[in-house]
């Protein structure tokens, strides 16, 4: 049975998976931390404009490059040697660097894993030989571009005690409508809801859209993450600041909590 755990988590790592939104990096040198697979990452917005995804590990004795979960840096400086990264992962500082012998800056840059973006929605990759997220997700990566105006309107997680399999089965059994419609890799369940494997479930609850993922922490144990999501707001009031769209969600979490207890 453990090995069989350790081989799901595996199979984490080599999808695609959701890590955030582009807000959670709004420009050049933002970052946060990221480890639902139980690897430490790091993912931020690059000075090139890009948004990368990288193990945060320093190439000289794989010590933390960030050690805050959320910040804004120019640079990425290992607090063990003070090797020091720019945001695109290149090398360019090394202390002393005469004492390390045929050092080559440009083979002992951070290492990179593949993030992409769509609808907003950033997601990655450890599998550096997966296809391109638009080719992995098929027919769904049309209805991910259709959430670029939505907003988030409350995010929140919460730790179940069973299975992160049957967790996905009683949310997909409960809140989403199936039909036999199948993508590339992507499944449609019905108009409103869609599945990206292999934890992703996109919903409609009381006619508001919501995004369920679920992460395994151990085989009786799953970290279920919700994501509450809201039109463009008609006021200068973010969903999230907004009482009448707080009152509605505090609606849908109930009925979750009923499902999921």
């Amino acid at each position: 049975m453990e090995r069989d755990f350790e081989k799901e988590r595996q199979a984490f790592a080599d999808s695609w998976v959701l890590a955030g939104r582009v807000e959670d990096v709004p420009g050049p040198g933002n970052y946060y931390t990221w480890e639902k697979t139980r690897v430490p990452l790091l993912i931020l917005h690059a000075t090139d404009g890009e948004i990368r995804s990288f193990y945060n590990s320093c190439r000289h004795r794989g010590a933390p490059v960030v050690r805050v979960e959320r910040g804004r840096n120019r640079a990425l400086r290992c607090q063990y040697h003070s090797w020091t990264y720019d945001t695109t992962g290149k090398l360019v500082s090394v202390p002393d660097e005469r004492d390390f012998v045929d050092l080559n800056r440009e083979d002992r840059g951070l290492v990179q894993i593949k993030a992409e973006t769509i609808g907003g929605w950033i997601f990655i990759t450890e599998n550096l030989n997966a296809n391109s997220l638009t080719e992995s997700l098929g027919d769904i990566a049309n209805k991910l571009l259709e959430d670029t105006q939505l907003l988030i309107a409350k995010r929140e997680t919460k730790n179940v005690r069973t299975n992160w399999k049957l967790m996905q089965e009683t949310l997909t059994d409960n809140f989403a409508s199936t039909n036999d419609e199948t993508s590339t890799s992507g499944h449609s369940l019905g108009e409103d809801s869609y599945a990206i494997p292999p934890n992703l479930l996109h919903v409609t609850i009381e006619k508001h859209d919501v995004i369920f993922t679920t992460w395994p922490i151990d085989e009786n144990t799953t970290e279920l993450e919700i994501i509450y999501l809201a039109p463009p707001s008609e006021t200068t009031i973010s969903p999230a600041e907004d009482s009448a769209w707080q009152k509605e969600i505090s609606s849908i979490q109930k009925t979750i909590q009923q499902v999921i207890e």
